[in-house]
């Protein structure tokens, strides 16, 4: 999203410290260490890095909360049941992403069950 210019790397980073700090209290189930920066998780892990920034979209404009969502599912599709790639980096994003889930406006759109069943293929 940052790169395509949908997104500031200001808004991303914004999003990000507000999982860490208002989001990840109330259930940690990734924390970072203390000191760990947006910048260094970006650049480090850019999967988990858009799944933090995707379970924070609530701050973000609707248009870019549901282009988030497409953007991490089809990262999913492609990493996880189309590459068969496995590593904690993606475990953990799908974990956010299942916890911290929007539900869509449409329930024909509902993609939980999907978020679960690639848990189970990680």
């Amino acid at each position: 999203m940052i790169d395509r210019g949908l997104l500031s790397l200001d808004a991303a980073f914004s999003a990000f410290d507000h999982f860490v700090t208002d989001l990840v209290p109330h259930f940690p189930i990734v924390v970072f260490p203390e000191g760990t920066t947006a910048a260094s998780v970006r650049d480090e892990t850019p999967v988990l890095f858009l799944a933090c920034v995707h379970a924070a979209s609530g701050v973000l404009p609707l248009e870019i909360q549901r282009e988030l969502s497409h953007d991490i599912m089809r990262l999913f599709a492609s990493r996880i049941l189309v590459v068969g790639e496995k590593s904690l980096e993606l475990i953990q994003a799908v974990q956010i992403v299942s916890v911290w889930y929007y539900p869509p406006g449409r329930y024909e759109e509902l993609k939980y069950y999907q978020i679960v069943c690639l848990l189970s293929k990680v």
